[in-house]
């Protein structure tokens, strides 16, 4: 069954009134259901608790609490909330925190709006699909435990692979960015998503594992896999 063949719930937390106005509007367009925004941290919960949504997205400066303590409240409302981020910080340390806080996906405001609601859409279809245009500014989660060096290539999607490929004959993010017809922020999502299902941490150690795998231009045309 399609990931969207019934429209998903969501609740929306943030500062600012306008912000919440066209964050709702950009979501319904998309095809979710909007269930409720608020700018309260507390009224939040309780839409979260009244409405069992199936995603939260929030922006972590309106916690009047830790990020941490207000994530564990919400994701405690029901166990497959989908938390999605939305922020103005860019802070490496704050968005790693966010994600080991039980975040999805950390959204930058300054990607175009459009961009929140693909980082929505993936939390629950496990897919991307990529326009010329398209300009995403998210971190990946960190969720998932990494898997075990040679175990990973059957968890990569075909555009992984591919780009995997084009890594490991040492193109620039610009090269293969130019070379797939997508913006550099999409390449560096699919890098960091890469990294996490292999458990590397940079492309030295991903060009190396791919190397290790055999993995070369040929892998852009193989099957898609089918994720669980």
């Amino acid at each position: 069954m399609d990931a969207f063949s019934r429209r998903h719930s969501t609740v929306v937390l943030d500062r600012h009134p306008l912000w919440l106005s066209e964050l709702g509007q950009m979501l319904e367009r998309a095809g979710f259901e909007l269930v409720g925004t608020t700018t309260s941290e507390a009224q939040a919960l309780q839409l979260l608790r009244q409405h069992r949504p199936d995603a939260l997205i929030f922006e972590p400066e309106a916690c009047t609490s830790t990020t941490s303590r207000f994530l564990a409240a919400a994701l405690g409302t029901g166990p497959n909330l989908k938390a999605v981020a939305v922020s103005t910080v860019d802070d490496p340390g704050t968005i790693r925190s966010t994600l080991q806080s039980g975040a999805w996906a950390y959204v930058l405001k300054q990607a175009h709006p459009d961009d929140i609601a693909v980082a929505v859409r993936q939390a629950f279809s496990h897919s991307i699909h990529l326009a010329r245009t398209l300009d995403l500014e998210i971190a990946a989660t960190v969720r998932p435990a990494p898997q075990p060096n040679g175990s990973g290539q059957a968890i990569l999607t075909r555009r992984e692979r591919e780009i995997l490929a084009l890594v490991a004959e040492g193109q620039s993010n610009a090269a293969m960015a130019r070379e797939l017809w997508v913006t550099e922020q999409t390449i560096k999502f699919h890098l960091s998503n890469i990294y996490r299902k292999l458990g590397v941490a940079n492309r030295t150690a991903a060009s190396r594992w791919a190397h290790g795998q055999g993995i070369v231009r040929a892998a852009s045309v193989a099957e898609e896999p089918t994720l669980a």
